[in-house]
């Protein structure tokens, strides 16, 4: 890339946040969308946009992240956006893995680039959480719940240890988030849709679009929020939950 500047880096793959941020963020800015994979369906979801590149990189290479890195050059970040969500073959990978792609990966280059001086001077970086930071989900392993919480204690860690030049912040999607491959299932005109949104307060299901949008927003305004971890839950995680299991008890 040699001194072209870099405005934006999305690690995440075929996530589809990762990918939706990706697409919002290159509708008027350069990206780097970085991938363990990258093929023909990755990059067919940005044939329509131009200012997209991608980068395929080693999963678990640690010992010496400057070979990870070498992609950026002398480049300029002046955004990067943490969408990890890894899904590995069990027979073939460990549970730590799903930590190093989502913690500690993030954390070295962060901290690599940090150190390089790398960053714009208007940097600002933006993980993807989970309510399993805070709370037990049930379909979600330890580590899932572990890598989340981490996450949010990152962020706020980095916000006081690389304040002034770099503010970090992060969003919490809520347990419901429309996706390509959930939309049918979770649509209004199912009995399970009409469900999921009676019980939210806002009646409303957020879209990996809606995750986008507010990570453009965050990115992109000199906003003075700095270890902020924002839930985009439509309200459900503040509501008392014993008429749930009230309606279980009446049946």
């Amino acid at each position: 890339m040699g001194e072209k500047s870099v405005t934006s880096l999305v690690f995440g793959g075929h996530s589809p946040i990762a990918i939706a941020i990706s697409r919002e963020l290159a509708l008027d800015s350069r990206v780097v969308h970085i991938s363990r994979q990258v093929d023909s369906d990755l990059c067919d979801k940005f044939l329509d946009l131009k200012n997209i590149e991608f980068f395929q990189w080693n999963r678990f290479v640690l010992e010496d992240i400057s070979e990870q890195l070498v992609f950026l050059g002398k480049a300029k970040v002046s955004n990067l956006v943490f969408a990890h969500r890894y899904r590995g073959n069990p027979l073939e990978t460990t549970e730590i893995e799903q930590f190093i792609v989502e913690v500690y990966f993030p954390y070295l280059t962060i901290m690599k680039l940090y150190e390089n001086s790398q960053f714009n001077e208007t940097a600002s970086i933006l993980f993807v959480t989970s309510p399993a930071a805070r709370y037990v989900v049930p379909d979600q392993s330890v580590m899932y719940h572990l890598s989340k919480a981490s996450i949010n204690q990152l962020v706020r860690i980095l916000s006081v240890k690389l304040s002034p030049r770099i503010k970090i912040n992060a969003i919490s999607p809520g347990s419901y988030v429309l996706k390509p491959r959930n939309e049918e299932f979770y649509s209004a005109s199912t009995s399970r849709g009409k469900l999921i949104r009676e019980f939210l307060p806002l009646a409303e299901i957020p879209s990996v679009e809606d995750v986008a949008l507010l990570a453009k927003f965050l990115l992109k305004n000199n906003l003075l929020l700095n270890g902020t971890i924002l839930d985009l839950s439509g309200g459900y995680l503040n509501k008392e939950v014993s008429h749930v299991l009230n309606s279980f008890l009446d049946r």
